[in-house]
């Protein structure tokens, strides 16, 4: 079940906590992630080339969790230092996602 106030999750990059590039110290809490229902929408978004995380390693967990997963194809790590800017594809996103959770209550 959601926490109180949760509406939705929009998970972006998740690294694999079993992968060998994982960054245990900067990423430590994905290691407790369990492939539960949310109870709440959600929506995982991957790059097909993470340093982080296999684009099948970012799927792996949304079948338990029951929300989809979106590839943005080749976008690296997806962060700031990706060389992605303000990434107005991934604000489109977002956008998107927050209009549907927002129809759905």
């Amino acid at each position: 079940m959601s926490p109180p106030g949760h509406r939705g999750r929009f998970l972006v990059a998740p690294p694999d906590p079993a992968g060998p590039s994982f960054p245990v110290a900067e990423a430590a809490t994905f290691v407790s992630l369990v492939p539960w229902p949310l109870g709440s929408p959600g929506l995982v978004v991957h790059s097909d080339d993470a340093p982080y995380c296999t684009a099948e390693a970012a799927r792996r967990p949304v079948a338990g969790w029951e929300v989809p997963a979106l590839s943005v194809g080749w976008a690296g790590c997806v962060n700031a230092a990706s060389g992605l800017g303000a990434w107005d594809a991934g604000r489109t996103l977002l956008t998107a996602f927050a209009a549907g959770v927002v129809t759905r209550r």
